[in-house]
């Protein structure tokens, strides 16, 4: 159904789930903030989560350091960004 669910390590928001953990997140939760948008692809890093749309388009979220995220930030971001 191109829903995502992520679960584990959240401490750079990387599950992008909203906001970040201490805690490992157990359970498969759904990333609210790609309701509604089709997820074809996901690669999950150590404190980076990137994903591909069913259109193509590349987000990125968690730890922005280096432009790791694609997009210029630096920051952690904890929805998600567009890359162009």
């Amino acid at each position: 159904d191109g829903e995502l669910y992520m679960w584990g390590k959240n401490s750079n928001g990387q599950l992008g789930l909203g906001k970040k953990a201490a805690k490992v997140i157990p359970i498969p939760t759904k990333v609210e903030c790609l309701s509604g948008i089709f997820t074809k692809q996901a690669a999950l890093g150590f404190e980076q989560s990137v994903a591909v749309t069913g259109g193509g388009k590349v987000l990125s979220w968690g730890a922005g350091g280096s432009g790791r995220l694609g997009h210029g930030q630096e920051s952690s971001i904890l929805g998600f960004l567009r890359s162009t």
